[in-house]
């Protein structure tokens, strides 16, 4: 997103919607955004919503793939907060 920078990195900006639900979802093999740097996003993010007491409404789902809408986690994750 162009400009993001100027409010923060991807992972404060993100922590924003705290205490709302959020979930992240990650493929191993999405080469626009390596599993790994969002791994660490989203321990960021993490800390944000432990913070904010909240923990179990920030989940971070990695799988088999790139970088696509995987849903397993998310048709879960739907379920339980929309």
């Amino acid at each position: 997103m162009p400009g993001l920078a100027r409010y923060g990195d991807m992972a404060e900006v993100a922590g924003l919607i705290a205490p709302r639900p959020v979930l992240f979802e990650s493929g191993v093999q999405d080469q626009g955004f390596p599993v790994e740097t969002a791994q660490e996003a989203f321990a960021q993010v993490q800390r944000i919503y432990t913070a904010a007491g909240v923990p179990e409404r920030c989940l971070h789902d990695v799988f088999e793939g790139g970088h696509q809408f995987h849903g397993p986690v998310a048709y879960q994750f739907f379920d339980r907060w929309l």
